[in-house]
């Protein structure tokens, strides 16, 4: 995917905007992994103000500067999401579906297209306004995606809970 963001790179060196920068393709992982693979920013929201299950919640304490900075491995590894039947369905289908939505909406020119390299441990809303050099669309749009992520989750902190509430 260089190549492709260095031409992004040259045409908004250029003066070019919107569709006038030619690739979408590397700019879909900017928007689709939100606080790291699976996008499990939603899930330590959902959990933050969902969670019932306490050995969830310690996981999820110690979880979110991490997940700021799209280091997801607690999660991963803490909650388990790894071989867990309940959480596997949103931390695959989550980035799929932003991935989809963030490639028509850069094809389409709703919002702007990366063309900038950002530190991909930049928080999310900041990485998707750097990496589109300065834009406000971008960054809206990433604030609309974390609520749809942890919408996304919520149903299935709610089953998690209900399954391992009584266990504790």
């Amino acid at each position: 995917f260089t190549p492709l963001l260095l031409e992004n790179t040259q045409a908004y060196e250029a003066g070019k905007t919107g569709t006038e920068i030619p690739n979408v393709v590397h700019g879909v992982g900017v928007f689709s992994v939100i606080g790291g693979s699976g996008s499990t920013l939603g899930l330590i929201i959902a959990v933050l103000i969902f969670g019932k299950v306490q050995a969830e919640r310690t996981v999820i304490g110690i979880s979110i500067a991490p997940g700021l900075f799209e280091i997801n491995e607690p999660v991963i590894f803490g909650i388990p999401i790894v071989m867990n039947p309940v959480y596997m369905l949103p931390f695959i289908a989550g980035p799929t579906i932003l991935a989809a939505v963030s490639y028509i909406l850069m094809d389409t020119g709703i919002i702007e297209r990366v063309c900038l390299s950002a530190p991909w441990v930049t928080p999310p809303i900041l990485y998707q306004f750097l990496a589109t050099g300065g834009g406000i669309k971008a960054a809206v749009f990433t604030a609309i995606e974390i609520v749809g992520l942890t919408i996304l989750w919520l149903p299935f902190v709610m089953i998690s809970n209900k399954q391992n509430v009584s266990e504790e």
